[in-house]
């Protein structure tokens, strides 16, 4: 679990990257064209799932490392390609928008895959638990020194720092232990099979809707409203620096004291949270009511992500799917990609309508209420305790 945590860690920065930084670097070159930025992100991802297929029919026991490690290095690619390119990404930018949808399925499902040897280890909580904590961590150290950076030099700069770390990463997978289980390619007759199963179903509708909100346009949301309230990358470094260390801690009591026997309460107690802190921005959208929801995000938000992706999991390994592992991933990811989808065209329209602080806030709103719909998917999951026990 160790050696897995640690090679994880390049994906952290990069993913900090992506999902705070790539948008408004995208807008700012663009000359502030947010449809443009957009439909980056709406392409990348629907190629996502579809290379995610792909190579999950290629995908065997023999080669998950390597695609692991190829993924690591694509990430590396596009890195160096932003750092070449610079501002001429821009004429680029849809097929770059491909390559990104080409290095997140090739890194996205080997690195599934090889959580499962997690079991052996310890707990799936224990091990997403510690991610998330190694994620913050990153954030509170990276997000700070990124935005201190731009803001002082450039961009370029931050691409070449993650060039450099990325290849230390990239030969540290080399280290990785052999998978000892067999893995067959996937085949649609089995996801078919896994669709009848309703808790499945129930699962991925839970993904389609984490995409719509925190799994997806709703990262990209929070630094919008971040950057268009003080125009600044260091604003954004600092203020998700201290969302990062409320998240962290919440993941350290998480890891110790959260039980499996409450966990469906943890996840309603965690989803209110988030809607109670939306209320407010109702009556007053000012700045102050923006940064309480932003806390409790980074509170409900890591609770939600862990449990459902434990349990996401802990549905693969129950008797009755435990040989669909590559079909259970593949569908999740289908799901998450038309949720993630959704909500970028939601942010297209009111993009086309009326681009500013106001609608953009407006937007984390409604998104956040979905969080509602999640509560009552993952308490009418059945038989959630015998899969725990299984």
């Amino acid at each position: 679990m160790n050696k897995l945590l640690f090679t994880g860690m390049l994906k952290s920065l990069t993913q900090m990257f992506n999902t705070t930084f790539l948008g408004i670097y995208f807008l700012k070159i663009s000359g502030g064209n947010i449809l443009e930025v957009v439909l980056f992100y709406i392409i990348w991802y629907l190629f996502h799932p579809i290379f995610m297929y792909i190579i999950s029919k290629k995908i065997n026991k023999n080669n998950i490392i390597a695609m692991y490690r190829t993924g690591i290095f694509f990430d590396l690619l596009c890195f160096m390609i932003l750092f070449f390119a610079k501002e001429n990404i821009v004429k680029y930018i849809y097929l770059f928008a491909i390559l990104a949808a080409f290095r997140e399925a090739i890194y996205w499902i080997p690195q599934k895959m090889l959580i499962y040897n997690v079991s052996r280890e310890g707990s799936y909580k224990k091990y997403f638990s510690y991610m998330q904590i190694i994620e913050k961590i990153w954030i509170i150290i990276s997000t700070i020194a990124t935005g201190y950076i731009i803001t002082e030099s450039s961009y370029q700069f931050v691409f070449m720092i993650i060039i450099v770390l990325g290849i230390i990463i990239f030969f540290s997978t080399f280290s990785l232990d052999k998978i000892e289980y067999e893995q067959n390619s996937i085949k649609i007759k089995k996801m078919k099979e896994m669709m009848k199963n309703k808790n499945s179903r129930r699962t991925y509708t839970m993904y389609l809707l984490y995409g719509m909100n925190s799994g997806g346009v709703l990262l990209i949301l929070v630094q919008l409203v971040i950057f268009m309230q003080f125009n600044s990358e260091f604003s954004i470094g600092y203020l998700n620096a201290i969302f990062a260390i409320i998240a962290t801690i919440t993941l350290v009591l998480l890891n110790k004291y959260l039980k499996p026997k409450n966990y469906q309460k943890a996840f309603c107690i965690a989803g209110l949270l988030i809607i109670i802190s939306v209320l407010p921005m109702l009556i007053n959208t000012n700045f102050a009511f923006f940064v309480i929801y932003n806390i409790a995000l980074n509170i409900g938000g890591q609770i939600i992500t862990v449990l459902q992706s434990e349990n996401l999991f802990k549905i693969n390994d129950s008797k009755d799917l435990k040989n669909y592992k590559l079909e259970n991933i593949m569908l999740s990811e289908i799901y998450l990609a038309i949720g993630r989808v959704t909500g970028f065209i939601a942010l297209l329209i009111v993009g086309s309508v009326s681009f500013n602080l106001l609608s953009i806030k407006i937007l984390v709103m409604v998104l956040s209420m979905l969080i509602i719909l999640q509560i009552i998917l993952f308490n009418n999951i059945r038989n959630y305790k015998d899969l725990l026990r299984n």
